[in-house]
Order: structure tokens, then C-alpha cells, then sequence
């Protein structure tokens, strides 16, 4: 199973990051709880966030992490020199596992180099000096401190993109044991790759590196290298290869030596994060499994403490009951033998003679400790302590009070005992059940989008661009799409908007509404129609013109007037903040609050609404995310502060 991204993976990465992120600009950037770095990045019409993953892997991911309420000193000083400015270039460094990304902002261009070997790491560079470390240290090789020059690690073996035939395998020989093994160790290349070559070699992993002849070295290298120049190419057919059901790797391209079922991605870095999102969760999932025996244990622990505890109250209880009963059955003697000892003392006598002064008066002494006012003394077949200070009885009825609230502990302990037997059937469902660090997010999150009250998926465009693309690819001969009655109005799909009924539809057209321009003129409310995607096109007429995301309508248009202008905001069941039409949010929210057009900007009001939801701050940019395009008031708040 593949654990992190081999230099391979990241050459292919890296070729697609060049078309995708160059030119965006740097909106924000987190740090997770694991060090994990993301970085916001906006293009026309497309939000993408960038993650340089702790897990071993950089590239463009759809999940969301939960990331401290306040941001890390590291990640504060990304935000300082990288936020708003544009990605200048993505490059692999020395063919290894290294991703630097320029950020050009404000006259100076700063580098962001992800660490994938010997852990992961990240650092900002200016001028090839490290200004800050997300986890500073000095190594025997170099310095990865503020201040110091930044040098790559070094490598491990020989190039063999650089190195000729003859020191290729020399440097193979050197290594030494089987081929595969030799080849990995040698090069520094990845088990996938080596194995890849041998394979179009026709030459078995399993053969000794020492009997490899220089034809087989040479085509060897050949392989090797092609392998780099494919992915370097941007020649990829991305997949995710199962064995039993279970992801094992993600491949930038078929390789003929890997077996197993395979599942195609548009794109390289979908697929890395889809199999890096799924290996993140079964990696929580694991130390969640670990944490829930540790938490066992220790409630096992606590459990087994109080279980002797419980034994050891019980059983005083029950000596001190005993004797004091003793004493009470035999009290005329035991009374006897506290006078007897009192009346000795009186006369003076002292040391070894006091027992046997004691004794004329009352046999049934056996001892006597001064020190302790103590007298031990022979009653019913045992025997039993009393203090010559009080008598007999006073010292029963003590005992009798001391058994009690030995008694009455051995109670709560009892009660103790239940809870941390039943906290140790309990403590590791809890921990199973804690939530994953991220979440992952699905295509349409990059839109605007609600979910109707009847279920049904409505998609609408942020910009003309997101039109474009919303109308271009996802638009389905099953579905209906929607529009304001107003130029500047987002293109808005129902996914199989066919089987909606009329309450959904309506629903639709009054988010169609509230997401319009019509909003920002405060309007209170707008009108809207349906169309199938058969009406829709962007074939202009004769002589007319069509701006990017915008359509042509033919035909009769189902129109559904009167819708108010408002919109709302809320958290469902399972954490999630939502928004949309108000009936429709009100059906899956546990609270929300409900927007008009007003005087708030939407940065500002989505503070306020993130505070009445009782959201973190670290989540208002997932509420503004969902704040209608204007100044907005807020007119109403349910189940929340």
C-alpha cells in the first residue's frame, strides 16, 4: 500500500499544478493539526485549494480540515507574505520528492518548498534564505533554520537521468543483493518504479544485482528514464488500483507490472487525493482504534483500583462491626479490663510490672501499650483492642460509627465501581466515534448549492465563468435549469430537476432570485423561470453576440413570479453549514438564521451569522461562503443565540 507520494507521483503532480495554478491568486492560507499546509487559491470563476499533506503528498484536494481557531506562528507568517499574491511558478526540485511553489506579491517573489522526504516539512524561502520553518532543525547536512541558506537534501544515490551507462551499473553493482532492491537503494527510485522497469526489461526483480549484464543495465535505465519523461510529458491516465476491494496505489499512468482493478480520474491530482483522502481516514481510524484500547485500559485500571478499594471498605467494615459486637457481648469484662489497667496506672506502676498488675484484677488481658492507651484483651475466643482513655462501650459504639462510614464509602465507591465499568465498555465507542480531522468536499461544493426540501440537488454559478462550466459540464438531459428574470443572475441546474415537484422548483427559482443582482439593488422579491436543457444554448442569433456565461433561451419559459428575497444560513444535523432558501434549510437545520437585503457587508455579517450559529471562528469562511451577493440584515434567528 502506498504511503506517500513517490518522486514519480510528484513529477506527474507537479505537470498538472503548472496548467492549474499558475496565475491564481493566494486568498488564504491554514494550517491543520497536523502541520498539514493549505493555501486558498482563487482563478476566474474556481476556487481550489492547494494542501501540502503531513501525510506525504502535495497537490489539490476537495477535502476540508479542521484547522486551530487561531492560526500557528508558521501558518501567520504565510499568511503575512503569501496572501493575495499570485502563483508565479510550481517546479519539482532535483527530481525528488520536493515541490516548490513561487508566490510573486508586492515586488518580491517568495518560495514555499514541501518537504516529502525524511518527514514532512515546509518552509518559506526569499532569495533562496529560509525566513520561516514549520518544524525548524539542524541536521549533520544542513540547516533548516531562519536565516540559514536553504539546500535541498541530498541525495541518496546516483541520478540515473544524468549519470552514464557505465557509472549506472557500476553504481548497480555497488548496491548489491537482488535487482529490485539494488535499484531502489542505488537510484533512490520507488518501489513502483524499479519494479515497473524491470518488468518492461524482461529482466525478474528477483535476480541478483551482479549478474545484471551491461545490454540489461542499459535497458534498464532506458525504462527508467521513460517512465520520468511519460509523467514529465504530462502523458497520464490517472487511476487508483484496487486489490480485495481496498485502494493500494495511486498511478499517474497504467503500469504493466501493477495488477488489480482500476479506477480512472480526469486528472492526476483527483486521483491522488481521493486515494490520499481515503488513507487519511484509515489512518485516524487506526490511532481512533488505538485511543479507544488505551482508553479501555485505563478505565480498566481506574475499574480494578476501585474493586479493591471496595474489598478492602467492606472487609474493615465488616472487622470493625465484629469486634465492636464482641466487645458489646462481653462488656462487663471488657470494662473489667480497662479499669484493672487504669487502677495499675494510679498506683504508679509502670513498664513490665503494668501487665501483671493488670492481670490480678482482670485475666483476660493480654497485653498492654501505653504509648497507644491501648489494652488488648481476650474476649469470646479472639482478641480485641480497646482504648483505656474511654470505656468499653464508648470504644464500641466508635467502632460501630467507623463501620458505618466504611460502610457508606464502600457504597460510593460501589457506585464508582458501576460507572467505570460502564466508561469501560464505553471508552472506546467514544473515541471511534470522534469526528476525522477533515471532511471531504464533493464537486458541486465549489458552487453555490442547496439541497430542496423534496431532496433534489440545485447548483448555481458564482460568476459567468462558473455559468459557463455549470451549463458546459454538468448540465443533463434530465435535469432543468433556471434563471432569474434579471441580467446578472447566476445559472442555476436542479439535478434531475425532471422529477421535481412544483414546492422544489419554486424553491429553486427563489435561490436563482436571492443569489442575483437582484439583491444587491434591494430588491424584495424577483421573478424566475424553468426551462428544460434542451431550450438552452450558446448559439447566439445571426449576427448577435453571446458574452461568456451567457445563454440562449428558446422556447416557452415556466415562470414563477413573487419570490421574496431572502435567503438563509444554518448548521444541520451532522455540523455541516448550509444555506438556501429558507423552507429548504429549515427542513435539515437544527438552527439557522434568515437574511434580507440591508446595510452589512456580506465579510462582516458572516461573523455575526458564524456567532449566532455558534461556530468557530475558523468556520466564517465557510459561512460566507453561502451569504447572498450584497449588503445583507439579519430578520430572524431560530434555535440559535
Amino acid at each position: 500500500m502506498k504511503e506517500q507520494m513517490t518522486s514519480l507521483d510528484v513529477a506527474a503532480a507537479v505537470r498538472e499544478l503548472k496548467e492549474l495554478i499558475v496565475g491564481a491568486v493566494v486568498d488564504n492560507v491554514y494550517q491543520a493539526w497536523d502541520g498539514s499546509i493549505l493555501l486558498r487559491l482563487r482563478r476566474p470563476g474556481e476556487a481550489l485549494t492547494l494542501i501540502g499533506d503531513a501525510l506525504g503528498r502535495v497537490g489539490l484536494t476537495l477535502a476540508e480540515y479542521s484547522k486551530p481557531s487561531s492560526p500557528p506562528s508558521f501558518c501567520a507568517l504565510l499568511r503575512r507574505r503569501l496572501r493575495g499574491g499570485r502563483v508565479a511558478g510550481v517546479e519539482q526540485l532535483n527530481r525528488d520528492r520536493l515541490v516548490a511553489l513561487d508566490v510573486a506579491r508586492a515586488g518580491s517573489t517568495w518560495r514555499l518548498v514541501f518537504e516529502l522526504v525524511r518527514g514532512f516539512n515546509a518552509l518559506l524561502l526569499e532569495g533562496g534564505v529560509v525566513v520561516g520553518c514549520l518544524r525548524p532543525k539542524r541536521m549533520k547536512d544542513r540547516a533548516l533554520i531562519p536565516g540559514a541558506s536553504y539546500s535541498p537534501p541530498p541525495s541518496r544515490g546516483l541520478d540515473p537521468f544524468t549519470c552514464s551507462p557505465g557509472e549506472f551499473i557500476e553504481g548497480l553493482r555497488r548496491a548489491g543483493g537482488k535487482l529490485a532492491s539494488a535499484l531502489v537503494r542505488a537510484f533512490n527510485l520507488s518501489r513502483e518504479e524499479v519494479e515497473e522497469a524491470c518488468f518492461k526489461a524482461g529482466l525478474s526483480k528477483e535476480l541478483k544485482a551482479s549478474e545484471v549484464d551491461v545490454e540489461a543495465a542499459r535497458r534498464l535505465q532506458t525504462c527508467i528514464q521513460e517512465l520520468r519523461e511519460r509523467a514529465e510529458r504530462g502523458e497520464l491516465k490517472p487511476h487508483i488500483v484496487y486489490l480485495d476491494g481496498e485502494p493500494v496505489t495511486a498511478l499517474p499512468f497504467d503500469l504493466a507490472s501493477v495488477e488489480g482493478r482500476k479506477e480512472y480520474f480526469p486528472s492526476f491530482n483527483q486521483a491522488l487525493d481521493s486515494y490520499f483522502t481515503w488513507l487519511r481516514g484509515k489512518v485516524e481510524e487506526e490511532k481512533a482504534k488505538e485511543e479507544a484500547e488505551r482508553a479501555w485500559e485505563r478505565a480498566e485500571r481506574v475499574r480494578r483500583l476501585q474493586q479493591a478499594k471496595l474489598e478492602e471498605l467492606r472487609k474493615a467494615a465488616a472487622e470493625m462491626r465484629e469486634e465492636a459486637e464482641v466487645i458489646m457481648a462481653s462488656l462487663p469484662l471488657a470494662q473489667r479490663a480497662v479499669e484493672a489497667v487504669k487502677q495499675a496506672l494510679a498506683k504508679g506502676v509502670r513498664g513490665e510490672g503494668l501487665l501483671e498488675e493488670a492481670r490480678k484484677l482482670a485475666p483476660e488481658v493480654v497485653d498492654v501499650n501505653p504509648a497507644s492507651r491501648s489494652v488488648y484483651v481476650k474476649l469470646g475466643g479472639r482478641v480485641v483492642t480497646l482504648n483505656f482513655s474511654t470505656s468499653a462501650a464508648q470504644h464500641a459504639s466508635r467502632l460501630y460509627e467507623e463501620a458505618k462510614e466504611a460502610e457508606r464509602k464502600a457504597r460510593r465507591v460501589e457506585e464508582a465501581l458501576k460507572r467505570a465499568a460502564q466508561e469501560a465498555v464505553g471508552a472506546g465507542s467514544e473515541a471511534l466515534r470522534a469526528k476525522l480531522s477533515f471532511k471531504r468536499r464533493a464537486w458541486y461544493e465549489k458552487f453555490r448549492w442547496f439541497y430542496t426540501s423534496g431532496g433534489f440537488l440545485v447548483v448555481g454559478g458564482r460568476d459567468s465563468l462558473q455559468n459557463e462550466r455549470l451549463v458546459d459540464r454538468y448540465l443533463e438531459e434530465a435535469d432543468v435549469f433556471i434563471h432569474a428574470d434579471i441580467y446578472g443572475a447566476p445559472a442555476v441546474v436542479v439535478k434531475l430537476g425532471g422529477k421535481a415537484s412544483e414546492d422544489d422548483l419554486r424553491e429553486a427559482c427563489q435561490f436563482a432570485v436571492a443569489y442575483s443582482r437582484a439583491w444587491r439593488e434591494g430588491r424584495l422579491q424577483g421573478d424566475a423561470y424553468w426551462v428544460k436543457p434542451s431550450q438552452v444554448s450558446k448559439e447566439a442569433p445571426s449576427g448577435e453576440y453571446l458574452s461568456r456565461g451567457a445563454f440562449m433561451v428558446r422556447g416557452e419559459r415556466n415562470y414563477v413570479r413573487g419570490l421574496p428575497m431572502e435567503a438563509a444560513i444554518g448548521v444541520d444535523g451532522e455540523g455541516r453549514v448550509i444555506g438556501g432558501p429558507t423552507s429548504a434549510v429549515a427542513k435539515r437545520a437544527k438552527a439557522y438564521v434568515v437574511l434580507a437585503p440591508g446595510q452589512a457587508p456580506p465579510s462582516t455579517l458572516a461573523k455575526e451569522v458564524a456567532a449566532r450559529l455558534a461556530l468557530p471562528p475558523s468556520e466564517v469562511d465557510e459561512v460566507a461562503r453561502f451569504m447572498p451577493p450584497g449588503p445583507s440584515r439579519i430578520i430572524r434567528v431560530v434555535g440559535c443565540r
